[in-house]
């Protein structure tokens, strides 16, 4: 439980002090990674707040505790997935609290053959690919 917590804790505080430093110093200047791509401000929705009806940002909380809750439940049951799904908490936290803040995420990294995210992403990648090779490795 204690590898969830703080996994949930510290990916959106490295991610939002990222963002800080990247929104402060090249917002008008790109940072090139070479032929990769570069790292500028790119502003963004999550899932839940694109397409044509948008929803509120108390049912984007709403989906957010009610993951959280699940994920910590899990977690407590299954301590070998507690850092995976703190992984996924933490960047849905991040994610959400910044939607909260400025009404969009801010991207910044941008490969050229990716489109645009940003560390809140890794981690909720990260933390599904593991929890779901996890599943996989416990069933074979």
């Amino acid at each position: 439980m204690t590898a969830f917590a703080l996994a949930s804790i510290v990916v959106p505080l490295i991610d939002q002090a990222v963002k800080r430093l990247v929104t402060a110093r090249l917002r008008a200047l790109p940072l090139s990674l070479g032929p990769f791509g570069d790292i500028r401000v790119v502003p963004s929705h999550i899932w839940i707040m694109r397409g044509g009806r948008v929803p509120g940002r108390r049912l984007m909380w709403v989906v957010w505790v009610i993951a959280a809750v699940a994920l910590a439940v899990s977690s407590a049951r299954a301590p070998r997935f507690g850092v995976w799904f703190g992984l996924m908490t933490g960047g849905a936290l991040s994610h959400a609290l910044e939607t909260s803040w400025r009404g969009s995420i801010v991207d910044y990294i941008r490969l050229r053959f990716w489109p645009a995210f940003d560390l809140a992403d890794v981690a909720l990648v990260i933390g599904a690919a593991a929890s779901a090779i996890l599943v996989v490795a416990s069933i074979a």
